[in-house]
């Protein structure tokens, strides 16, 4: 989803710099859904309409997860080193990888000088943790934001059949453990969470949903 800036009221905004929206009254139902649109449908619908059906700009400010980007992002970028240094039979990749993604992606943020400085010092102890869990982990590293989608069958009237939707999403992570099965890893910056929440988490649960019916695929052999 893009987010967009609006403009400040008192800006001159020309006409063509109006982003075209729909009405609701008449806009088709999105293709597709995914766990964040279904969260905003849960919590307001209303603002479901304006963001999904109507196609309005954002409300976020570019630079309000601007930390958690750039974590995310020197996670894919190291990550997807050792998927191709492993396929490549090259070394692995070190420190210095994660910390050009992070400070390229925090360059791009939109965060004044002094905001990025306070971002990069707050990662030091995010990245070393996260090189500590790489040196352990024995699972083969297989993709990163990979995509997936599955058909959800909807309930008819009893007259007629109620279709389906799609349900889309982005999965951070996905390796392959010894034993041959599937590990999902989702990351997150906030504080430690115990397993009872990990089970109960909704979006964890949409990963576990698409890939158990055969949503995800490896990249490398389809």
């Amino acid at each position: 989803m893009t987010i967009t800036e609006l403009p400040h009221p008192a800006a001159e905004v020309s006409p063509e710099a109006i982003p075209a929206t729909r009405s609701m009254a008449d806009a088709p139902l999105p293709a597709y859904e995914s766990h964040s649109s279904i969260s905003v449908y849960r919590a307001c619908p209303l603002r479901y309409g304006f963001r999904y059906v109507e196609r309005r700009p954002g409300e976020v400010s570019p630079g309000q997860f601007a930390f958690g980007n750039a974590v995310h992002k020197a996670f894919e970028v190291f990550r997807r080193e050792r998927i191709r240094a492993c396929a490549e039979g090259t070394p692995e990749p070190g420190p210095e990888v994660l910390q050009e993604a992070l400070d390229r992606k925090l360059a791009s943020s939109g965060l004044a000088p002094d905001e990025v400085e306070d971002a990069r010092r707050r990662a030091v102890p995010v990245l070393a943790s996260f090189l500590e869990l790489e040196a352990g982990t024995v699972a083969e590293p297989v993709a990163v934001e990979l995509g997936f989608g599955v058909d959800v069958a909807l309930p008819g009237d009893g007259t007629a059949d109620g279709g389906a939707v799609r349900f889309v999403g982005y999965v951070d992570r996905v390796d392959r453990a010894p034993d041959g099965s599937t590990e999902i890893v989702d990351y997150k910056t906030g504080r430690a969470r115990c397993q009872a929440d990990v089970d109960a988490d909704a979006q964890l649960t949409a990963y576990a949903f698409g890939c158990a019916r055969g949503g995800l695929r490896d990249p490398a052999i389809g």
